[in-house]
């Protein structure tokens, strides 16, 4: 798991879920959802961040608790700002 101390030498934190679709915070591509795992790639891929941690989450729903995968990618804080562009 991802410590404080590695977290803090990250310039951008992301929070991808098998449990919410969204875009990427830099290009929009849809991630998340049912592409997960291409998610995780685009991210390393294209924006230059490091996997941190995946794991399972509990989310409350309508029909009651159930499990999602989530991952904690980051960009140190060394890479330029301009390299998170789609490369």
């Amino acid at each position: 798991m991802a410590t404080n101390e590695a977290i803090d030498q990250m310039q951008h934190v992301v929070h991808i879920s098998t449990g919410i679709s969204t875009g990427c915070k830099h290009c929009r591509t849809p991630i998340g959802g049912d592409r997960f795992a291409e998610a995780i790639n685009h991210y390393i891929q294209e924006h230059r961040y490091r996997l941190l941690h995946v794991g399972q989450q509990t989310e409350d729903g309508s029909e009651g608790p159930y499990q999602t995968t989530v991952a904690v990618l980051g960009v140190p804080l060394a890479v330029s700002e301009d390299s998170l562009k789609i490369i």
